[in-house]
C-alpha cells in the first residue's frame, strides 16, 4: 500500500536541503562572529541537526523520523517558540528549525511498512503533523501574504469539517476525503504549480546573492542589491517556509486519496480473513480454529484428499475387442486454463526469426537483381543500362532482337 510518490518530489527535497545546509552554515558563522545577538537564540546545533536530518528524510525515513523526534522534544525543552510568538520575535536562524514537522510527516510516509493498519497509522500522523504545520505558519504570519495558500488551506479545513459533521459513522478519527469538482482541482493544482515555479526563482534568485556576497567577501551590514547578510537570510529562510508549505498541501490532498485507498485494502483483508475462517478445508485462520468442534472432531490437514481435485473414472468399451477401457479424468484440473492458445515462444525469440528472414530475403533479392543485371534483353535496354559493351550480353540481346522481330 505503498502510495507512489510524485516525480518532481526527489529534486525538491534536495532543494530544500541545499538550502537548508547553507542557512545552518550562515547562522553559525553569524552566531560566530557576532556577539551582541540574542541570548535566546538557539545553538547552532539544532540547525545543523536538522540539516543532517532532513537528508536522510529519502534514504533513511526511520533514522529521519528518531532525529527529527529528539530534535523536536530538543526545541520543545529549550523554549525557542511560545504561542504568543509573532513572525517579529522569531530569530532568523530559528525559522529553519519551524519546518521541523513537515519534514517528519515527510520521514513518516517514506517508511516502508507492512500492513495497510500500519500504514494507516503512519499517514494518519503525517496529516497531523502537516495540518499543525500549516497552523503554526498561519499563526505567526509567515503565510500573511500568500492570500492564495491561505485560502486553499481554510477550503480544505471548511471541507473536512463540514465531511466530519455529514459522517456519523467516522469511527477512526479521521475527517474525509476533500469534496471538490474536477475544476475546483484542476484550478488548484495550477495555482500551486505556478506558486511553487515563482517562489523557487525567487529562491534561487536570493541563492545568487548568497554567493556573491560569499565571493565579494562582504561584511554582515554591507548592502547587496538592497539586502545586508540578516535581511537576505530570513528572506531565505522564509522561502524555504513557503516552499514546504506549498508541500504540505499538497501532501494532505494525496494523503486524503491514500486513505480511502487503505480503507478499502483493509476491508478487502477483513473479507479475506472472513472467507478463510469459513473456507471448507483448512477451517483455520492465522493458525487458530475460527469455531469450536465437537469432542473427537478435528480439522482435516491442507494436504488431505479433500482439498485434491474430484477424480472421475470412466469405462468404455473397445468396439472392435469387446475389453473394457477405464480412463481417469480429474474434475476442476483444467478450470482455470485459459480457453486460447499460448504463447508458443517469447517475444524476443520472434523477433530474432524475424530478422533472420528479413536477412534472407534481403540475400535472395541481391541474387536476384544481379541475375536479372545479365540476363538477355532488346539491345535498347543494354544501352539504357551500360552494358552494350558486353560481347556475350550483346551476342544474346541480338538473338532476342531476331526472335522478336520474327
Amino acid at each position: 500500500t505503498q502510495r507512489p510518490r510524485p516525480k518532481n518530489h526527489h529534486s525538491k527535497q534536495r532543494l530544500f536541503t541545499y538550502i537548508g545546509g547553507k542557512m545552518a552554515e550562515t547562522a553559525t558563522s553569524n552566531n560566530t562572529n557576532t556577539e551582541h545577538k540574542s541570548s535566546t537564540q538557539q545553538p547552532p546545533s539544532l540547525s545543523q541537526s536538522l540539516t543532517n536530518a532532513i537528508k536522510l528524510v529519502e534514504s533513511s525515513p526511520s533514522d529521519a523520523t528518531e532525529a527529527l523526534i529528539a530534535l523536536q522534544t530538543n526545541v520543545a525543552n529549550a523554549s525557542i517558540f511560545s504561542t504568543s510568538d509573532t513572525l517579529q520575535d522569531v530569530s532568523t536562524s530559528a525559522l529553519t528549525l519551524l519546518s521541523i514537522e513537515h519534514h517528519l510527516g515527510m520521514s513518516y510516509l517514506n517508511a516502508s511498512t507492512t500492513s495497510s493498519v500500519t500504514r494507516k497509522k503512519k499517514v494518519l500522523r503525517a496529516l497531523e503533523l502537516f495540518h499543525y504545520y500549516l497552523r503554526q505558519l498561519e499563526q505567526l504570519g509567515v503565510l500573511e501574504d500568500e492570500k492564495t495558500v491561505l485560502k486553499e488551506y481554510h477550503d480544505i479545513l471548511d471541507s473536512e469539517e463540514d465531511n466530519d459533521d455529514n459522517d456519523s459513522s467516522n469511527n477512526h478519527n479521521r475527517k474525509k476525503g476533500i469534496m471538490m469538482t474536477g475544476a475546483q482541482i484542476r484550478e488548484s493544482k495550477i495555482q500551486r504549480f505556478r506558486l511553487k515555479k515563482q517562489t523557487n526563482e525567487e529562491l534561487q534568485h536570493l541563492q545568487a546573492l548568497q554567493d556573491r556576497r560569499n565571493r565579494l567577501g562582504l561584511d554582515d551590514g554591507e548592502d547587496l542589491d538592497g539586502y545586508d547578510d540578516e535581511s537576505l537570510q530570513r528572506n531565505l529562510a522564509l522561502k524555504v517556509l513557503k516552499c514546504c508549505a506549498l508541500e504540505s498541501l499538497e501532501e494532505i490532498y494525496s494523503c486524503n486519496k491514500e486513505m480511502e485507498m487503505i480503507d478499502m485494502a483493509i476491508e478487502m483483508e477483513k473479507r479475506r480473513e472472513e472467507m478463510e475462517r469459513h473456507r471448507g478445508g483448512t477451517g483455520v485462520a492465522d493458525g487458530k480454529p475460527s469455531m469450536a468442534l465437537p469432542p473427537g472432531m478435528t480439522f482435516p490437514p491442507q494436504n488431505s484428499r479433500s482439498n485434491q481435485p474430484m477424480e472421475v473414472t470412466r469405462v468404455t468399451q473397445d468396439p472392435t475387442t469387446g475389453q473394457l477401457q477405464f480412463k481417469k479424468e480429474q474434475i476442476r484440473s483444467n478450470v482455470f486454463k485459459p480457453s486460447w492458445n499460448q504463447p508458443t515462444m517469447s517475444l524476443a525469440e520472434l523477433g530474432d526469426i524475424e530478422r533472420a528472414q528479413a536477412i534472407e530475403r534481403s540475400e535472395r533479392q541481391k541474387v536476384a537483381e544481379a541475375d536479372a543485371k545479365f540476363a538477355p534483353r532488346r539491345y535498347d535496354e543494354l544501352v539504357r543500362d551500360g552494358m552494350e559493351d558486353n560481347a556475350d550480353l550483346v551476342d544474346a540481346s541480338a538473338k532476342l532482337d531476331r526472335e522478336w522481330d520474327n
